[in-house]
């Protein structure tokens, strides 16, 4: 919710379009309207860093966030129903890329662990995922130990580059609004150039926090 906030900050424009899938199962927070489910949102800017008013452009219930099949659902709907000449996905909630005592049973490696149905989606699946959906110019892991060669091996085909933290992230994660300021003031940024200010956004927030 913090994240989608900080979004709001920008918003999207003419030129771009932020679209965003969450989900949230019951107990976990209250704010906001304490509502359940998964909710589809075309990020529109505001001024309150405390609530979400972004349109719901729709909203499709109970959803199995560890399975990388509903990405792709996401992923084409979004495509279809924003083309763009260029695109980034970001996937965001825990990663265990590398550890090997992962949190699943079979010790499968990945990231999104839905705490509903303890699925998630495995390094392989991601790649299932960007396939799928045709590809695009940027991916991002915005979830601890996701950047390393495996996984950037089994994305390769799919995607020009990939951006992701090798160590463990803070709660924060991306720092969105200072990440999607500058795209949204030059959408024709080349994807090379997408990823440089996701990191540079990245490392300027957690920079500013440690002075």
């Amino acid at each position: 919710l913090k994240d989608i906030n900080e979004m709001e900050a920008v918003g999207s424009s003419d030129k771009v379009n932020v679209v965003v899938e969450i989900g949230r199962m019951a107990g976990f927070d209250a704010s906001d309207g304490d509502w359940t489910g998964t909710r589809r949102y075309l990020v529109t800017r505001d001024a309150d860093p405390n609530r979400i008013s972004s349109p719901v452009v729709e909203s499709i219930g109970a959803t199995d966030m560890g399975d990388y099949r509903n990405v792709v659902k996401f992923g084409k709907w979004a495509k279809e129903k924003y083309p763009a000449k260029k695109h980034m996905l970001i996937i965001w909630n825990h990663g265990s890329g590398w550890v090997k005592s992962a949190r699943s049973v079979g010790g499968d490696k990945g990231i999104s662990y839905d705490d509903e149905t303890r699925n998630h989606i495995t390094t392989p699946q991601m790649a299932a995922v960007l396939r799928e959906i045709g590809g695009v110019g940027v991916y991002g892991s915005d979830a601890c130990l996701m950047q390393m060669a495996e996984v950037v091996y089994e994305l390769k085909d799919d995607v020009d580059y990939v951006i992701g933290s090798e160590e463990t992230e803070p709660g924060d994660g991306y720092s969105y609004d200072l990440f999607l300021a500058p795209v949204v003031g030059n959408p024709a940024m080349t994807p090379e150039q997408l990823g440089r200010t996701a990191v540079d956004a990245y490392s300027d927030h957690y920079a500013q926090i440690r002075q």
